[in-house]
């Protein structure tokens, strides 16, 4: 796939095992928890969104393979968000590649107005404050957790690719400690997504999804925000009741 790994081990290595864990393809795996195949199917999800915020001028086009795989794999744990994104693969595929460009920066880089800024201190601070007390607070969760920031990343730390993908980590970290039998390490990552969560990214994503939709004609981006907002909704729902 032609998406970039933005977080990285204090070394600089980033295991791309990370992603072939327990992949999901329409089928019961045998000897895997019926919970844990949910878990692999939302950290692949959550791999999956962050895809899709990261556009760079490295990529000629929008990454189909990325929304097949989202496709595929959010319809077996949430089939209401698979409706959007299917709209969204189709829209993209309608659509001019240059245009989908222009538009992506537009509302997510700049230079001039930002409709739909990706940082999360904008949502999270008063006065749309950047590199606020919440940006740090993120950057902490990552230290914490022994990453960095990929040097070629060069948006801030609480940006929505970055924070979709540490909850990506989180869960996968969850789900490998599971398959090793390490139950007590499992426990631990379970009770880190559910904060991290929590007080990131099911407080953000709605205002940033309402903001695509309120500045974009483009059905692409309409979607992937109707998508993500849906997604995290669901995910409110799933891990309410253990919060």
């Amino acid at each position: 796939m032609s998406t970039i790994f933005v977080i990285l081990d204090k070394e600089g290595r980033c295991d791309r095992r990370i992603y072939t864990t327990i992949r999901i393809r329409g089928k019961v795996m045998g000897g895997v928890n019926n919970n844990v195949m949910i878990d692999a199917c939302r950290r692949d999800c959550y791999r999956h969104f962050s895809s899709c915020f990261s556009l760079t001028e490295r990529q000629s086009c929008i990454d189909y393979e990325t929304l097949d795989h989202l496709l595929e794999t959010v319809k077996q744990i949430y089939p209401d968000v698979a409706t959007p994104v299917r709209c969204m693969r189709e829209a993209a595929s309608k659509t001019k590649q240059e245009s989908l460009h222009v538009e992506f920066a537009r509302l997510f880089i700049g230079p001039f107005t930002l409709p739909a800024p990706p940082s999360g201190s904008v949502y999270l601070e008063p006065a749309w404050r950047v590199m606020g007390d919440t940006t740090m607070e993120v950057t902490n969760w990552y230290k914490h957790e022994g990453l960095v920031i990929n040097k070629d990343f060069k948006e801030l730390p609480d940006h929505i690719v970055v924070e979709l993908e540490f909850m990506y980590y989180l869960l996968f970290k969850k789900v490998q400690a599971y398959c090793n039998k390490h139950d007590e390490e499992a426990r631990s990552f379970h009770k880190k997504q559910l904060a991290f969560f929590n007080s990131n990214l099911s407080r953000r994503v709605p205002e940033f999804c309402s903001r695509i939709r309120e500045n974009t004609d483009m059905d692409h981006f309409f979607y992937l925000a109707d998508a993500l907002d849906l997604f995290i909704d669901k995910e409110r729902e799933m891990i309410a009741p253990a919060a």
